[in-house]
């Protein structure tokens, strides 16, 4: 029998005069590595928002492994900007956030940001360390698939060489919903052309 394959978190992050592009990461085997940093820098090259000066590629042992299952997805159809926040809101609010509609204003109101917002239920107080950079969920991806939203999978490198909202979303939901102390997760993408939340 042979040895199971170590996993490695391979990162890539671009930015353009210092403001964040780009940013992804992939577990692989040891022998997908290679590949793999070539298919993040391409996407980093080619992302929408900007033409990056700066690219950072990383490559670390993955450590313990949890596998957490995917949370489940359903669509709310909003018609316009003001229909999609209050949509948010209701959500928010079925989850248990009292002040949801604080909640939302705080991310309306939020500028750019490397990470996330990290804010108590009850208080709305910010907890992140620094809240100019927020906090970021880091080290995670999924077995395979979760398929996108026309129901085709794809292959591993191409999902690292092109961006893919609706399963980067669902890995990003899972593990920061799998967090101790977590009530919800309110995501709006930073890509001015992707307008799911």
């Amino acid at each position: 029998m042979s040895a199971p394959d170590r996993l490695f978190c391979v990162k890539m992050r671009a930015s353009r005069a210092g403001m964040h592009v780009s940013g992804a990461e992939r577990i692989v085997a040891e022998r997908e590595i290679a590949e793999t940093l070539a298919a993040l820098e391409k996407r980093a090259r080619t992302h929408s928002k900007a033409e990056p000066d700066d690219i950072r590629l990383k490559i670390e042992p993955a450590g313990a492994i949890e596998i957490v299952p995917a949370l489940p997805i359903s669509t709310c159809p909003a018609t316009d900007g003001p229909g999609n926040w209050a949509e948010a809101e209701a959500v928010l609010r079925e989850a248990g956030v009292a002040r949801a509609a604080e909640a939302v204003e705080m991310l309306r109101g939020a500028p750019p940001m490397r990470g996330a917002m990290l804010v108590d239920a009850d208080t709305l107080e910010r907890l992140e360390p620094d809240t100019a950079r927020g906090v970021r969920a880091t080290r995670m991806d999924a077995l395979a698939g979760p398929a996108g939203q026309d129901g085709a999978a794809e292959s591993r490198m191409a999902q690292a060489s092109k961006k893919n909202h609706f399963r980067e979303a669902v890995v990003l939901a899972a593990k920061v919903q799998a967090a101790p102390g977590i009530v919800a997760e309110l995501c709006v993408s930073d890509d001015p052309e992707y307008t799911t939340g």
